[in-house]
């Protein structure tokens, strides 16, 4: 756990035909929090970077100032009916939602990224829906990879009781889209 929280401490910088690198923190303060059963560990945290990094190419400016943090933390596969189901994602969810609502209390919070659209709407039942989708869509694409490589499992929605159900969902209309089919 805590490898992780130092691999998202660390800052992607653009530095220009270098390309964009990782860039160690000089300081940091952060912390883990596990909000639930198959969801990922939140990481939040401030750090501070050098104004310069060393690469292959020399020393290049970072661009990099202030304390910031970047970091996501995914929460859809605690939707899993093995542990809870919807009311667990719920549960998940807003658990990373109030950590980010009282880190933008104390003005240390720039933007939030929500693929559930939550913290712009604050709509559970929307936040439900988007969780169904995101898993039908996952399990069609897993599924059809897991077909391609003779079973490899690559994410764990196939953990799910339901993948079956999901991954028929994810991939309705799959043949009539599938190219050298007649349209019409």
């Amino acid at each position: 756990m805590t490898r992780w929280l130092i691999t998202q401490a660390h800052c992607m910088v653009d530095l220009g035909e270098a390309g964009y690198r990782p860039v160690p923190p000089t300081h940091f303060f952060a912390f883990s929090a596990w909000p639930g059963d198959e969801c990922e560990v939140a990481n939040l945290g401030l750090a501070t970077y050098p104004e310069v990094s060393e690469t292959t190419d020399g020393t290049l400016p970072t661009g990099v100032s202030g304390w910031r943090w970047h970091s996501f933390c995914k929460t859809q596969f605690s939707s899993n009916p093995s542990v809870g189901g919807t009311a667990n994602f719920v549960r998940c969810h807003l658990a990373v939602i109030r950590l980010l609502d009282e880190a933008k209390s104390l003005g240390i919070l720039e933007s939030v990224k929500d693929e559930g659209g939550f913290w712009e709407k604050r709509d559970v039942k929307a936040l439900v829906e988007s969780v169904g989708r995101w898993n039908s869509f996952i399990a069609g694409i897993v599924g059809q990879i897991k077909d391609q490589f003779h079973g490899l499992t690559i994410a764990p929605i196939t953990d799910f009781p339901s993948f079956e159900h999901l991954e028929a969902e994810g991939r309705k209309g799959e043949e009539d889209d599938s190219p050298g089919k007649d349209a019409g």
